[in-house]
């Protein structure tokens, strides 16, 4: 039986349960008006049962309502936002099951304590209309603390990896694009087109669209992409049909979110692309020798990255998923920003924390983000060389970050590069890793003040003590109104004092 027949199923228990609450009618009493038995009477208000057309017309008399009423999909004000809940079958979409809770449990929850749940879904509504959040936003939070739970290590997909690697030898080479191409034709059969996207204007800056066809699917590929991201592309493809992923999105980027198995499974393709163009083991051992490093070499980082001729965010991201399984090092984090030259917005686009939540955490924060970050200040660095006629590929910088008001100290690596397909925009990337003894053992490098400064940094201006701050953006509105709160306790206590 499907989810949506659980919700009608649902929603008449709720009814019954609460015309049967709102006469002061017990179990008991309700089954001695009806003639129903109480175990079936349980059973209905938490939605398991739907009685047949003779019983609910007995409870509809029963209950005083009437019977076409009570068989729709109406609710009263108390229980409507609970029916918005059910209806939009969201309960079928969200990804439940891979937090280990089951969509029944939900349903018992909302059977047992509707007015509360509908207050709570209710208050949940009004903070996602006061962000301006979208059901596509869930989805991607869920996924977010899903790869979080995960440590970003999926052991499934390295295995699949790793059995295409051995498949094909150690002399195949996964960056030569005439080499995956050749796997997608002969074991998929795709068609290869590369399109500038001229008589679609509105698809210029996507990086490509896939045609489905049960036997000959055609790939076509923004002909302005660059050599290394055409091989993502290519490797992502080859994920989608290795890990028979088939919900899926056509275009590389997610345009239309209707399903959370569509963004996982777009996050899985390009997990494995990023394990085929980034040998996890070879990985592992370029780490260990820069971490082992005692003088702090910057530019090490971005010539890595380059030496995997993938993107500085596939490199990035990928260092995440081996620094917790292969190192030991959990409690880091990720971001991506990208700026607008013209505007000179700022956007935090992509963010993940592992090992619990550290700072900065703000994707909804409608705040300006604190301007000593090195993910922020590597963009206003990369502008400036633009202005001046200079064009290089990646550019690094890295500080300690000391969070104001903590003892919280954490290593900040950035990296950003132009972008050939998005001229007018600017991205960086950034790892943040907690910094403790054991990392000051792993990377001694930590300790080269000449090469690796520290800053005083804060999550947001409008949340920062900082005084005197050069790059404030605005006033500290945040801090200061949780100040006047603490200072109002104070003089509160202090006058209970007075007063004993």
């Amino acid at each position: 039986m499907t989810l949506k027949e659980e919700n009608i199923r649902l929603i008449f228990g709720l009814k019954i349960k609460q015309l049967r609450t709102d006469k002061s009618l017990s179990l008991v009493e309700l089954s001695e008006k009806t003639g129903i038995s109480v175990s079936y009477l349980n059973e209905m208000e938490k939605g398991k049962k739907y009685p047949k057309g003779d019983k609910i017309a007995v409870l509809a008399e029963a209950l005083d309502v009437n019977y076409d009423w009570l068989v729709s999909l109406q609710l009263n004000k108390r229980l409507k936002p609970i029916g918005d809940l059910l209806k939009s079958n969201i309960l079928s979409e969200l990804p439940f099951e891979i937090f280990g809770i089951e969509p029944s449990d939900i349903l018992d929850i909302l059977s047992d304590t509707p007015t509360k749940v509908g207050a709570f879904v209710s208050t949940l509504s009004e903070i996602s209309r006061g962000y301006d959040m979208q059901v596509e936003d869930f989805y991607f939070s869920a996924l977010r603390s899903y790869i979080e739970l995960q440590e970003n290590y999926f052991e499934e997909i390295e295995t699949s990896i790793d059995e295409l690697r051995a498949e094909k030898g150690q002399d195949f080479d996964f960056h030569n694009l005439d080499s995956l191409i050749e796997i997608l034709q002969s074991k998929y059969h795709y068609t290869l087109y590369y399109d500038d996207f001229a008589e679609e204007p509105a698809l210029q800056k996507t990086r490509s669209v896939l045609v489905p066809h049960d036997k000959a699917p055609k790939l076509i590929i923004n002909s302005h992409l660059e050599p290394y991201q055409q091989a993502f592309v290519l490797a992502r493809e080859i994920g989608f049909n290795r890990l028979h992923l088939t919900d899926r999105p056509l275009t590389f980027s997610l345009t239309k979110v209707n399903s959370f198995e569509k963004v996982l499974n777009s996050y899985k393709a390009s997990y494995f692309a990023a394990g085929l163009l980034i040998n996890r083991v070879t990985l592992e051992q370029d780490v260990k020798e820069l971490f082992a490093n005692p003088i702090w070499d910057g530019q090490a980082w971005a010539d890595l990255a380059q030496r995997y001729d993938v993107s500085p965010e596939v490199f990035m991201v990928r260092l995440t998923s081996i620094l917790p399984r292969s190192f030991g090092i959990n409690r880091l984090f990720f971001l991506r920003f990208d700026y607008h030259k013209q505007s000179k917005e700022l956007s935090l686009i992509k963010e993940m924390h592992f090992a619990g939540l550290h700072n900065p955490h703000a994707t909804v924060l409608k705040e300006h983000y604190c301007r000593r970050w090195a993910s922020l200040t590597i963009l206003y660095d990369l502008a400036e060389m633009q202005a001046k006629g200079e064009n290089p590929e990646t550019i690094s910088k890295a500080q300690i970050s000391k969070y104001i008001g903590t003892k919280s100290e954490y290593l900040i690596v950035a990296l950003a590069r132009p972008s050939h397909l998005h001229p007018e925009r600017l991205s960086s990337v950034a790892l943040g890793i907690k910094i403790d003894n054991d990392l000051r053992k792993t990377m001694p490098s930590l300790t080269d003040e000449e090469h690796l400064h520290a800053y005083q940094v804060s999550q947001t201006c409008e949340r920062c003590k900082a005084e005197n701050c050069a790059e404030r953006m605005v006033p500290p509105t945040v801090m200061l109104k949780r100040q006047r709160e603490i200072d109002r306790q104070e003089a509160l206590a202090h006058l209970n004092e007075r007063y004993k």
